[in-house]
């Protein structure tokens, strides 16, 4: 693990290829991939030259590598990911060639440098399903997707510390109080159809890591319930709509366990929202049926227990 801790020496120059590009740009994008990652997203088959690559990369500063959490997380454990953010070169990079505009409060040295008290585990799930996204896109000639930043952008969002913060209220003590709510991602699907119209879904994905409660008695502390209460506060007022300019949405929750949490989050709907929200805007799967079945499959279930797709 140490030997991936120390940064190499600077030598020569780097002139960035397609793939290196394509690693800033998902560095920019999720604010941290694992080198598992930058291979999908490389389209790499050698993992001595992807690390090579990155090695170098890091050398010159166009990816940063934030050491102290990964000898935190990592010193013992049995899989050891090695984990790349945008670094100063990568976001001068983005800001002079590519015209992206980065989160004021982070300036050109990076839009991701301190991940401290982030849940890297959870992180690193959601950029999978991201990717499993990706290549279920490709595969399908009548669909296209709207990504995070490219909606924010396209929607004037602030690109802060939490790209499309829904800012909905929570019930505290018989008042409504500040609760936002925050999608893990958030992006939209566009369909084809034959007669030549598209149509648009807006999703707001939550990726389960087994570790949320499911009802807590403070509806302002973080748990499934008050997930579910947040997006349903969003739908009823519109926000949806005030925001992307959507009609509906739907959210999308990615769960890293067995069916049975899956069951226990749709009886969570069931006894405390079935009544003030329909079922089909909340969609559930598994991780290992998306791993198995690919996004489009017939994996995802509703509130009401029912089998759709998306």
């Amino acid at each position: 693990m140490e030997r991936t801790l120390v940064k190499p020496e600077k030598v020569g120059n780097v002139v960035l290829t397609d793939r290196d590009k394509r690693w800033i740009r998902a560095a920019h994008r999720f604010g941290v991939i694992t080198t598992d990652q930058a291979m999908v997203i490389g389209r790499a088959s050698s993992r001595k030259a992807v690390n090579d690559r990155l090695s170098l990369l890091w050398a010159h500063d166009y990816l940063a590598r934030p050491v102290e959490v990964m000898r935190k997380l990592y010193s013992h454990a049995d899989k050891r990911h090695v984990l790349h953010m945008l670094g100063q070169e990568g976001a001068r990079y983005l800001r002079d060639y590519e015209g992206v505009e980065l989160a004021k409060k982070k300036g050109y040295t990076s839009v991701a440098q301190d991940l401290k008290g982030q849940n890297i585990p959870h992180d690193i799930g959601m950029v999978d399903f991201i990717l499993a996204l990706d290549r279920a896109v490709e595969d399908r000639s009548d669909i296209r997707v709207t990504h995070q930043l490219e909606l924010l952008a396209l929607n004037k969002r602030p690109l802060d510390q939490k790209p499309g913060r829904l800012p909905t209220k929570a019930l505290r003590k018989g008042s409504l109080v500040d609760r936002a709510t925050d999608p893990d991602y958030t992006f939209e699907l566009h369909k084809r159809t034959p007669e030549g119209d598209e149509r648009h879904g807006l999703c707001f994905l939550e990726y389960d890591n087994d570790s949320e409660d499911f009802v807590k008695s403070n509806l302002v502390d973080s748990s499934i319930r008050q997930k579910h209460e947040g997006y349903t506060y969003a739908y009823k007022r519109k926000l949806h709509t005030q925001l992307y300019g959507r009609n509906n949405f739907r959210v999308l929750f990615v769960v890293n366990a067995s069916r049975d949490r899956v069951k226990k989050m749709q009886r969570v709907y069931q006894d405390y929202l079935s009544e003030r929200i329909a079922p089909g805007v909340f969609l559930y799967a598994t991780v290992h049926d998306v791993q198995a079945h690919g996004v489009f499959g017939e994996i995802w279930t509703n509130g009401a227990g029912e089998r759709v797709v998306l």
